[in-house]
């Protein structure tokens, strides 16, 4: 599967702020201009979240043009048929991917979650 898309979830978004082990995957697809680097604005939310529970001065707006000016885009849309996948992939991993819809991989740190994914054949890279 091609890497032209590469869809991070929340925890590799938190991993790349804080200059976590793993970050380093992440800068490696920024630095690539063949690959289209996004987070869905569902793992933004979570990743605001988990600022503002560590400084509550935290304005989204900054985090979301820190983002873009990292290269990130930030996915607005939700169609019809990435609801029904992520329902179906619930409904049967209890885990949710949203990397398909867009024909990408997922970058996350979330073994405990989604090793049963990888192991299916989805596509996720563990940054760590």
């Amino acid at each position: 599967m091609s890497e032209q898309v590469v869809v991070l979830d929340a925890c590799a978004v938190i991993a790349l702020q804080r200059g976590e082990e793993g970050a380093d995957q992440v800068k490696a697809r920024l630095a690539d201009p063949q690959v289209e680097v996004i987070v869905h604005a569902i793992n933004l939310c979570e990743v605001y979240y988990d600022a503002v529970r560590r400084d509550s001065s935290v304005q989204l707006g900054d985090l979301w043009n820190d983002l873009q000016s990292l290269g990130i885009t930030v996915e607005m849309q939700f169609p019809r048929d990435v609801v029904e996948r992520a329902g179906k992939l619930k409904a049967h991993w209890r885990r949710i991917s949203l990397a398909e819809w867009r024909g990408g991989r997922l970058l996350t740190t979330d073994h405990h979650e989604l090793d049963p994914l990888l192991a299916a054949g989805h596509a996720i890279v563990f940054i760590r």
